[in-house]
């Protein structure tokens, strides 16, 4: 499509594309955080048995991971979107309109005692 079209459906898509790429851009700082949220407690109960790192390490697991999806929507700026772009980019990828046909009636079940 023309970049310098004035078409509002244009308009929406490039939102909605906006909004999809700035998700992406931002789930991608989960996996470091959650890398990072493990190894360095790891590191730093290097000298403990294994017990105390089992009770420790998922907790730190999950902050590593809240800490990196904050920081990848710091990154990708996602806190700037409006509600609007952000449902946009989560509608789903392919589905078409189709409106409903009131022209006939649904047929009627036919039971198995009638003829």
């Amino acid at each position: 499509f023309d970049p310098s079209a004035s078409d509002p459906a244009i308009d929406v898509c490039r939102r909605r594309q906006e909004s999809v790429r700035r998700r992406v851009i931002a789930q991608n700082g989960l996996v470091p955080g959650l890398l990072l949220g493990v190894s360095l407690p790891w590191w730093s109960l290097r000298r403990y048995n294994y017990q105390s790192k089992l009770i420790v390490l998922p907790f730190c697991a999950y902050l590593g991971a809240i800490c990196g999806r904050i920081a990848g929507h710091g990154l990708s700026w996602r806190w700037v979107e409006t509600d609007r772009q952000r449902m946009l980019g989560n509608l789903p990828a392919k589905v078409y309109y189709r409106p409903k046909t009131t022209a006939s009636p649904p047929p009627a079940a036919a039971t198995e005692g009638e003829e």
